[in-house]
């Protein structure tokens, strides 16, 4: 018989974080301070279409999660575009965009 609770997977939802900046200093320091905060596994972006190719590669994993933090002010594609690239295929809800700017 089902319990109420026999559908819940008893593994914790992974997130993983993504780290778009041009300023290689800036990666670190936003890649340092997720990994202290949340313990979690950071991919780092140089550029926003990197960012992007990386989320849709990973994103085709089965209970993809992730966030994303990104510098505002890019060269070639900033963080509004990309983000506006990313919602096409994503909900907020299953990748967050959060805005850095330093």
């Amino acid at each position: 018989p089902r319990t109420p609770t026999s559908h819940i997977s008893s593994a914790p939802a992974v997130v993983e974080f993504f780290v778009v900046d041009d300023n290689s200093v800036n990666r670190l320091l936003l890649t340092k301070l997720v990994q202290r905060v949340f313990h979690a596994r950071v991919f780092t972006c140089e550029t926003a279409v990197e960012v992007i190719e990386k989320v849709r590669v990973r994103a085709r994993r089965p209970g993809f999660r992730g966030i994303v933090l990104s510098d505002i002010h890019m060269p070639d594609v900033d963080g509004l575009e990309m983000t506006v690239e990313l919602r096409k295929s994503m909900d907020a809800s299953v990748l967050p965009v959060i805005a850095v700017t330093a």
